[in-house]
């Protein structure tokens, strides 16, 4: 009896043990949920999303990321994309010069404007005129008027001779992004990037003039596109062989270069216009930095009694060239005081 009372005993004592145990593992699972309820959970979240989206709406952070400083003594990098924009196909091409050729001011205009290229510069190979050629720069009755290439002029290199070599035009400061204007009314002949010039574009006029506009950053005109004084070209920058941000302006009479100068006032201050003049006298003179020989006309005045014949023997000539030469018969009578060409 004894011993069944002493198992009673120590089976109450271990429920009561086992009891005791188990209370505070209840009381802290119950601590832990109402410490963390579902709410604040999803409000944690929202506040960590937060500022990761006001990170996103700012762009203008990762460009100063990665912007990269301009290096104007750099010789940079042309995009082929941008070229490929750009339509100088052959088909292109052949569809202009087959427009061109039907009854077109812009082949009339000189005998080599039958000759169209968009790819070459000076297609035409041709030597210098040895006679003056007379050109109307601009004719306001016909609303053929002139424009400034840049809204601001500042001259920065001049033309003819720099570094060892031949600079064929002149320079112009811009900005990067500045926008270049046609100086005359014209078409446009070549809307393209090359390794010297960069971006650059050359606009065919009707008085057998040629403009060039090189260093462009980007092209806002095509081949065959024709265009009014004043149009937007390009907008400035500073690709192909370039030093910095400028704009190269070059002038050509069938491919060949002469000094813009010669026709526009870039002195800001001057109180002559842009285009100097309306009309312009082309001579060989304006040529001489390619070796031109300047052709001299020679005449001789008559004196009384004298003729083609006495005048052709002394000069070691005979008469009948003197008569081509001024438009006369070798019967012709001369009179004193008249005007025989020589040669």
């Amino acid at each position: 009896m004894m011993r069944f009372i002493v198992i009673l005993l120590i089976f109450f004592s271990l429920v009561n043990v086992y009891a005791q145990g188990q209370e505070p593992k209840h009381k802290k699972n119950n601590l832990k949920i109402r410490n963390n309820p579902p709410v604040k959970k999803d409000t944690t979240k929202k506040k960590i999303v937060k500022p990761d989206t006001t990170k996103q709406e700012k762009p203008e952070d990762t460009l100063k990321k990665e912007a990269v400083p301009f290096d104007p003594f750099r010789i940079p990098n042309l995009p082929a994309e941008r070229i490929a924009e750009i339509d100088t196909s052959i088909s292109s091409v052949v569809q202009v010069s087959e427009y061109l050729k039907i009854d077109c001011v812009w082949v009339k205009a000189a005998d080599y404007y039958s000759v169209w290229s968009s790819e070459y510069i000076n297609p035409y190979r041709k030597n210098p005129s040895k006679d003056t050629v007379h050109l109307m720069l601009y004719d306001e009755v016909r609303s053929q008027l002139w424009a400034k290439p840049l809204d601001d002029i500042l001259l920065t290199s001049h033309f003819g001779p720099r570094w060892g070599r031949m600079h064929p035009g002149i320079d112009l400061n811009l900005r990067m992004g500045t926008p270049i204007y046609t100086i005359f009314d014209g078409i446009v002949r070549i809307a393209t990037a090359g390794s010297g010039y960069g971006y650059h574009v050359v606009v065919r006029h009707s008085n057998g003039l040629e403009t060039l506009y090189a260093h462009m950053s980007k092209l806002s005109v095509q081949v065959g596109q024709v265009v009014r004084a004043g149009e937007l070209l390009g907008l400035g920058g500073s690709t192909g062989w370039s030093t910095g941000p400028h704009l190269h302006l070059e002038l050509m009479y069938a491919g060949n270069v002469f000094n813009p100068l010669f026709v526009l006032e870039v002195n800001p201050k001057s109180e002559i216009p842009f285009v100097r003049t309306k009309f312009f006298d082309l001579t060989p003179h304006h040529f001489r930095h390619i070796g031109t020989v300047v052709k001299k006309d020679y005449f001789h005045t008559v004196k009384a009694g004298e003729t083609l014949n006495s005048i052709a023997r002394r000069y070691g000539t005979n008469a009948l060239y003197l008569a081509k030469m001024n438009g006369l018969t070798t019967n012709t009578i001369l009179k004193v005081g008249q005007r025989i060409k020589l040669k």
